[in-house]
């Protein structure tokens, strides 16, 4: 399941708003809740799209290191030497290696 980021929340809330409550303090009261609304998503969706163990890098990484070693689940991943790298070996009986 995707996660989508909603960018305009203010804009969505005005256009919701019904026309009697325009130009009046109901707008404001609505754009100030709306503004806090995206401020949160905006921090929600960095917290979960950048703690990713793809996307996470420096010090996410060695906090992601902590959990999943906490948890007992640590493993290593077979490692052969492959030209002037390593490669990740698939499986115990096949070694690819890309040249």
């Amino acid at each position: 399941m995707a996660i989508t980021h909603t960018t305009d929340h203010v804009a969505q809330a005005l256009a919701r708003l019904a026309e009697q409550y325009r130009g009046t303090n109901v707008e404001g009261l609505v754009t100030a809740f709306a503004q806090q609304a995206q401020y949160a998503e905006d921090g929600l969706y960095a917290l979960v799209t950048d703690t990713t163990i793809d996307a996470a890098v420096g010090v996410q990484l060695d906090v992601l290191g902590r959990i999943v070693a906490s948890r007992g689940r640590v493993a290593t991943i077979p490692r052969i030497a492959c030209g002037s790298g390593l490669a990740y070996v698939p499986t115990a009986a096949t070694a690819l290696c890309a040249t």
